[in-house]
């Protein structure tokens, strides 16, 4: 029966109630119609209208028919759960998404038990799950939209230069980290092969890494940088360990390249070596006398600059130096004789060529050491491993300072190997700096010995030369001029004792009765004192909380409660960190200072504030 509702003529309210109750089922679609469905849901009929002996209408054999009409058709079509859930699976296969038939139910918004598969019960349900699986097999197997997000995902931190793995991919993709580890279908596996092709390739190539190592080294070599694993890595912010332990063939390629571009610096020297060679060029262009001081304070280095973390550029510009410096001068050849049998005058002297020669009776090891140069006006020493060379105008010997030479030779008789290796060097400086002042009388040589301490003080105060430096090169020229005279060190000093330089600097007492102390020194302790006791006095006045900052004329101090006699900078600080201030003069006093203080104070049984100040 497949008549409208407008030409169905209902014989009696029986007939219109269950029509009714017909169409709405079929409108629902949830459900597969049937009599006694109609019956129970249809109010105010018979539970028995439909028996077969109660069958009496025709109205009522017409309805049974379009009853099993529609039966029929449902069992083919499912109703409206059928046409739901195969738009539903349409739309997951046109977006590509992962198909499973209790999804698809989900999703549909009807009861998964449509599409289990123990409940296929009519043919829509059974071709339907058919084309389920195989939508879902198509889907296992080729991943739809997901692996597409994945090869996506690949594509991006491969073209980023960061190295893929599995579970960067799959954060990337949206999902668990572990969803790519359970390798559960055939495109999880494949995207998994692309995966580690890919990580291999990034081991080898290095990726975003590789180029900006190369970049940064690169640059380096432009301006003549030193290149260096660690400064390189601290630069782009990578663990230095990683290149210099690699794994990975890409670091390995990038250490022996910082290597070896290190390497070439080191002989080569970059933009330091240029900057020496210029200044060596304008000092020669100039006319003046290339030495390894000029040269450097030309090109803007510290006068240790060469001789710290010597090198084979270094030592390149150090020959070059003193091949300038030795162009137009005459090579002297050494003759070195050992001190001993000049000691003992086995041997003859040339003045024009000597050298001694010491050897160290421990170790084996020979010392070199060329007199000779003290003997020329214009001369210049080239220095190489072993021995050095003597260059020197031979118009320029002075016999008269032959005096020198028999000097050092005196003062090296009964002194042990350390402290003669130690001395020479120095008596040469010494003798040179004397030059032709040669002292004649033992009064001469006192008065050298004098204006050789003060110039060594004068070094000191300018803070070209150390206390320990200094003291040496003082024992050096005594030494010479002993020697010179052959008479006792003592004899030298004797009228100088007061100028004998301390190994180590004297440490200043601002508290020593001895001290006479000038009027600003005074004016500072007046004004040091009165901002203290006047901030100390409000502090206890107004009952102010620790830690408290109070204002001193050179600094900061912070007042905590530490102790009953104690004002320190910080909380967080050990004690031995912190630091002093003279109350006199505001210079800082160390550790040892404040101890030495500390003590001659409580032997005097003076009660004492220790006050230290901020760094």
């Amino acid at each position: 029966m497949n008549k409208s509702k407008n030409e169905i003529i209902f014989e009696n309210e029986d007939h219109r109630k269950c029509h009714q109750t017909l169409m709405e089922i079929l409108k629902n679609g949830t459900l597969k119609p049937n009599l006694g469905m109609i019956v129970r849901l249809t109010k105010g009929v018979s539970q028995s209208l439909f028996k077969p002996q109660c069958i009496n209408s025709f109205w009522k054999i017409e309805f049974i028919s379009l009853v099993k009409q529609e039966a029929q058709k449902w069992e083919k079509e499912g109703g409206t759960v059928g046409e739901k859930l195969r738009q539903t699976l349409q739309k997951m296969v046109n977006a590509e998404e992962q198909i499973l038939p209790k999804w698809i139910c989900d999703k549909a918004g009807v009861e998964q038990w449509y599409l289990r598969k123990y409940n296929l019960k009519y043919q829509w349900q059974k071709d339907l799950y058919r084309l389920v699986k195989k939508e879902q097999l198509k889907w296992e197997k080729n991943g739809g939209n997901a692996f597409k997000l994945g090869i996506e995902a690949l594509k991006n931190i491969t073209i980023s230069g960061e190295r893929p793995s599995i579970k960067t991919i799959a954060l990337k993709m949206g999902k668990n980290p572990s969803y790519l580890h359970k390798k559960s279908y055939i495109w999880q596996k494949r995207l998994i092969k692309n995966i580690e092709r890919a990580d291999y390739q990034w081991k080898q190539k290095g990726g975003k890494y590789r180029r900006l190592f190369n970049k940064i080294l690169n640059e380096y070599i432009q301006k003549g940088i030193r290149p260096q694993i660690n400064t390189i890595c601290d630069e782009i912010n990578y663990n230095s360990t990683n290149i210099l332990k690699p794994h990975f063939f890409w670091q390995r390629t990038i250490k022996n390249n910082i290597i070896n571009a290190e390497k070439y610096w080191l002989t080569h020297g970059g933009s330091n070596a240029t900057k020496c060679k210029i200044a060596l060029i304008q000092i020669v262009k100039e006319g003046k006398k290339p030495t390894q001081n000029n040269v450097l304070k030309k090109a803007g280095f510290g006068s240790s600059f060469l001789k710290r973390e010597l090198n084979e550029w270094k030592i390149k510009i150090l020959n070059l130096i003193e091949r300038k410096a030795s162009k137009g001068l005459d090579k002297i050849n050494i003759i070195y004789i050992d001190i001993n049998s000049l000691i003992n005058k086995e041997i003859i002297k040339n003045y024009h060529k000597i050298g001694i020669i010491i050897k160290s009776e421990k170790t084996d090891i020979y010392n070199y050491f060329i007199l000779s140069k003290i003997m020329y006006d214009e001369s210049h020493i080239i220095k190489y491993k072993t021995r050095n060379s003597l260059y020197a105008n031979k118009n320029t010997f002075k016999e008269k300072r032959k005096v020198y030479i028999d000097g050092i030779i005196n003062a090296c008789e009964g002194i042990k190997y350390s402290l003669i290796i130690t001395l020479i060097p120095r008596m040469i400086k010494a003798a040179l700096w004397l030059g032709d002042n040669i002292p004649v009388t033992l009064n001469d040589a006192k008065k050298s010995f004098f204006e050789y301490s003060i110039f060594l003080r004068k070094k000191i105060k300018s803070t070209e030369l150390s206390n320990s430096v200094a003291n040496q090169e003082q024992l050096a020229i005594t030494k010479l001029l002993a020697g010179m005279f052959n008479v006792d060190y003592d004899e030298i000093i004797k009228d100088n004792r007061s100028l004998l330089i301390p190994q180590k600097p004297p440490r200043s007492n601002a508290f020593t009765k001895e001290t006479k102390f000038t009027q600003k020194e005074l004016s500072y302790a007046f004004n040091f004192y009165f901002s203290l006791f006047n901030q100390i006095t409000n502090f206890l006045l107004n009952k102010e909380n620790f830690p408290h900052i109070i204002q001193l004329p050179r600094g900061s101090a912070i007042i905590l409660g530490v102790g009953q006699n104690l004002i320190v900078p910080s909380y967080n600080l050990p004690k031995q960190q912190c630091i002093g201030i003279d109350y006199l003069d505001g210079h800082i006093l160390d550790d040892t200072e404040l101890k030495n203080l500390a003590i001659k104070k409580i032997k005097s049984n003076v009660y004492i504030v220790t006050i230290k100040i901020e760094k």
